[in-house]
């Protein structure tokens, strides 16, 4: 199975494959993913991890992305860049993502 998980706005997270959204802090994206993982059938069914972290907040980008780098680390999982009308990509993903908000932070 491939993980998908977006953010979207000021950091909603959007989890699954199809997608739910989620309107919880960057705190909890940790347990929606977890939960998730667990209705998929635990991380061994998780074969590639796509993932978009462009959002307007800074915090929540990173937040993500340290996230999934180290989760996918941990799982052994692929993770791809997924990026609008363009093919994944592997990558770790940076800890300074692109971002549209917080232009002062860098």
């Amino acid at each position: 199975m491939t993980l998908v998980t977006q953010l979207s706005g000021m950091g909603i997270l959007l989890v699954g494959n199809p997608s739910v959204l989620y309107d919880v802090p960057s705190e909890g994206y940790l347990r929606v993913i977890e939960e998730t993982v667990k209705i998929a059938g635990g991380w061994k069914k998780i074969e590639a991890w796509h993932v978009n972290t462009k959002c307007d907040s800074f915090t929540a980008s990173r937040g993500l992305s340290t996230l999934v780098n180290t989760l996918g680390a941990l799982h052994g999982i692929d993770v791809y860049s997924l990026q609008r009308n363009e093919a994944p990509k592997k990558v770790l993903l940076p800890i300074h993502p692109s971002y549209s908000g917080e232009p002062n932070i860098g």
